[in-house]
């Protein structure tokens, strides 16, 4: 994915960002962090802002792009990492969208590391193994 068009654009400190790129993967210790943001935040476990804390971390947003002949989002321009604060001012849609790309990153990586290790079961990278 190179970049996003955001429905609605958010706002930080007078800047319009329309466009966001996910960069890295959520990790385990981006979902810890957020729990201790939405606890800080909300005084409880909000799911909603655990995942806006691990979109903070793994994305970049853009006031502007680079787009082809169809529209399409090439490339960002200027993108940096925002609040976790502002970044709850997203929209739910764009929340659920950025979520469910989110879930696709990091896995061509992890194939390639998981191909890199001896491994005693016929496994593929992304499907659940049975323990006996």
């Amino acid at each position: 994915m190179s970049g996003y068009a955001l429905s609605q654009p958010i706002w930080e400190e007078g800047k319009k960002y329309q466009y966001v790129e996910l960069t890295l993967p959520i990790r385990v210790r981006d979902r810890i962090e957020g729990l201790k943001f939405s606890k800080d935040t909300y005084g409880y476990d909000e799911a909603d802002a655990i995942l806006v804390y691990g979109l903070s971390k793994t994305g970049v947003f853009s006031q502007a792009a680079e787009r082809d002949e169809s529209g399409q989002v090439l490339s960002l321009k200027d993108a940096q990492r925002l609040n976790p604060e502002t970044l709850l001012n997203l929209s739910y849609r764009d929340l659920i969208e950025l979520t469910k790309l989110s879930q696709g990153l990091g896995f061509s990586d992890s194939t390639k590391a998981s191909s890199d290790r001896p491994s005693s079961t016929s496994e593929q990278p992304g499907t659940a193994v049975r323990a006996n």
